[in-house]
């Protein structure tokens, strides 16, 4: 079973119900470089392995960093949003502003999927509970 994860940047619970929810929280520490960022998801994507994505919805929650839009960090983090997503049924995106949920929207049309932006927590978690 998947149990908690954290580092500097990134914080992982699971979220009990059905379906259960793999909740990733973006902490508030900016990244210092796009090294930084790579370690610390790459990180968070090994604490991923030996899921079964297909079981589980995932969150992820953005809403405690400043967004950053700079190619340099948006072209070294798109591969490792996409791997993040891949497989899970559902993906909401929780941001704090409208700007941070029309930069998620271009995301998720760039990588295609199953994902969707929120402002509303509790939005997210209706439509990630919600049966098709």
């Amino acid at each position: 079973m998947l149990g908690d994860y954290s580092n500097d940047y990134l914080r992982l619970d699971v979220l009990a119900g059905t379906p259960p929810i793999i909740r990733v929280t973006r902490l508030e520490r900016r990244f210092e470089d796009v090294q930084a960022l790579r370690q610390a998801w790459n990180e968070m994507l090994r604490a991923l392995d030996g899921i079964d994505r297909r079981r589980h919805n995932l969150l992820v929650d953005t809403r405690m960093v400043p967004g950053r839009n700079d190619s340099e960090f948006e072209a070294a983090f798109a591969p490792l949003r996409r791997e993040l997503t891949r497989g899970f049924p559902k993906t909401a995106v929780l941001v704090q502003a409208v700007i941070g949920r029309l930069q998620a929207q271009r995301h998720i049309g760039a990588d295609g999927g199953t994902s969707r932006a929120f402002q509303s927590e509790q939005q997210a978690l209706n439509w990630l509970r919600a049966v098709d």
